[in-house]
Parts: C-alpha cells; structure tokens; sequence
C-alpha cells in the first residue's frame, strides 16, 4: 500500500483536477474549447462523437485522480492512471509531431504540460 503523504495527495488532487477540467471542456464544449487551442474543429458529428468520448475517458481519469488524494485505497490506482494517462497523451502527440508535422501553439504547449504532469505523478508512483 502507498504511503499517507501531502505531497502526493496534492499532485494526485492538482493532476486529476487538470485532466477534469480539460475533459468536462472536450465533453461538453468541444468547439469553445479547441478554438482556445488553435484549433478549428468542423462541424461533423462523428468527430463530434469520438472527441465527446474522449473528454468523457479524461472526465472519469480526473475522479479517478482525484479520489487518491482523499481515499487511501485508491493511491496506488490514481497514481497508475495518473501517470499512464498523462504520459500516453503527451507520447501521442509527439508521435502525432513526427508524423503529421507540429501542431497549434496550444496543443504543443499542451504535450509540454502533459508530460510534466505524467513525469511528476509518475515519480511520485515510484517514492510513495
């Protein structure tokens, strides 16, 4: 069992926040939200219902992020998905780089972002 520390109750709390918000925005207002990015979504409704589906996994990843920081059985659980969720995203997008050619200026700062969070969660996986 992982140990009982502030430290990674925050990181667990901050990281499943982020990935909260980020999916309740692509589930729910996925236009608004990918315009803030630099990205100009078209009007389909099958990409509509795989990007809504998506912010739906990243919506459920965050409770699940979030309920380490509260309950202790769940540390080790939130840690895994922190991480993996967190360093898959950013491994795709640099994959999406290599092969598709780089992005919006927002969804590069994004794989920043992602893989400082998925690093520090990870590290935290391996300490606590």
């Amino acid at each position: 069992m992982m140990q009982d520390s502030k430290v990674l109750n925050v990181i667990l709390f901050l990281a499943g926040l982020l990935i909260l918000v980020v999916g309740s925005a692509t589930l729910f207002f996925p236009v608004e939200f990918s315009a803030r990015h630099g990205v100009n979504l078209v009007q389909d409704v099958s990409l509509f219902n795989d990007i809504r589906g998506l912010g739906g996994l990243m919506l459920a990843s965050g409770l699940i992020i979030i309920s380490g920081a509260f309950i202790k059985k769940m540390k080790f659980t939130s840690t895994l998905v922190g991480s993996v969720m967190y360093l898959t995203f950013a491994l795709a997008r640099m994959i999406s780089i290599v092969l598709d050619g780089v992005p919006a200026e927002g969804l590069v700062k994004a794989t920043v972002v992602e893989t400082v969070v998925g690093l520090v969660v990870l590290v935290a996986f391996i300490k606590y």
